[in-house]
């Protein structure tokens, strides 16, 4: 997904099983973390919530999306596969 720079997008993350890699993981504590343009992972502002079959969502903040270039994120929750994404700031 291509984000515009200073945006406020919400970005989804579905969070399933390790067990079977197909169960949705509901009830989670799920963390974002973020990455700008090849920079270290931080964790996001936001917090997470959850909208129902294991899918979670994040609104990002304008600093989050402020760098021009590729924006990686990644969702964790124990018991759950890591949600991997990939976003171009432009």
């Amino acid at each position: 997904m291509q984000i515009t720079s200073g945006t406020t997008p919400k970005i989804p993350a579905l969070m399933v099983s390790i067990a079977d890699d197909k169960t949705a993981v509901t009830g989670a504590t799920v963390t974002i973390q973020v990455s700008k343009n090849g920079g270290a992972f931080a964790t996001a502002t936001n917090a997470v919530s959850e909208i129902a079959n294991g899918w979670y969502v994040v609104t990002l903040t304008a600093l989050e999306t402020g760098t021009a270039g590729p924006l990686i994120v990644r969702a964790t929750a124990t018991s759950a596969d890591e949600w991997r994404d990939y976003h171009q700031v432009v």
